[in-house]
């Protein structure tokens, strides 16, 4: 049971930061077309935090070497 909660977290990892990251740039250039500032900010955090998404995917790593 680790071992499969283990690969889903890896798979969350491996997708979430991509999505993070598109997202937002989408965000972003949503929010300097009619220039809405909070939007800007939001598209910039999540392109400067994408890579905490990939937190799931150490504690992924983690649960599948501690069963093997």
């Amino acid at each position: 049971m680790k071992k499969i909660i283990g690969i889903i977290l890896i798979i969350i990892g491996i997708i979430l930061p991509f999505f993070l990251l598109i997202s937002g740039i989408i965000q972003l250039v949503n929010g300097i077309s009619p220039f809405i500032a909070s939007e800007v900010v939001l598209g910039i955090c999540k392109i400067v935090f994408c890579k905490m998404g990939t937190i799931p995917l150490y504690f992924g790593y983690y649960l599948c070497l501690k069963v093997i």
